[in-house]
């Protein structure tokens, strides 16, 4: 089985995940184990920076659509409810987030993270930054 910092590492290269949302998902996975408020303030800042610069741009998802219904499918993994965003990956967010047990907030900051890209566009960066601030104030 893989160690934990070769799976945030598979993580990263495997979907293409770029420097700064790597760092946001690095920040998370290290706060699931240490709870140093430091390092979500650091997330926190980075996502925000984020999601200035893609407004900025005027950032646009990639359209998907469902490509495989539940009937068709061998796995839970091998389909999804709403479009086929997550098989744009290699590697599922479902799949990291469970192998690492990250919490609720945790995980879904990954999720939306990972997936900004491929559906809800700057919605799903600030549903992430939604999670990181709860948790900065829990």
């Amino acid at each position: 089985m893989l160690g934990r910092f070769k799976k945030i590492q598979n993580f990263i290269r495997l979907n293409h995940i770029e420097p700064a949302e790597a760092e946001v998902i690095k920040g998370i996975t290290l706060y699931s184990t240490t709870k140093e408020r430091e390092v979500l303030e650091k997330a926190d800042e980075l996502l925000d920076k984020l999601i200035k610069e893609r407004e900025a741009e005027g950032f646009t998802p990639i359209s998907t659509k469902e490509v495989t219904t539940q009937k068709e499918a061998k796995s839970a993994l091998d389909y999804q409810v709403g479009g086929n965003h997550y098989h744009q990956m290699a590697y599922q967010p479902l799949s990291f987030i469970m192998e690492l047990g990250l919490n609720f907030c945790e995980g879904n900051i990954v999720k939306y993270v990972s997936r900004y890209k491929y559906k809800n566009g700057l919605q799903d960066l600030k549903k992430a930054q939604h999670y990181l601030k709860f948790l900065l104030e829990f």
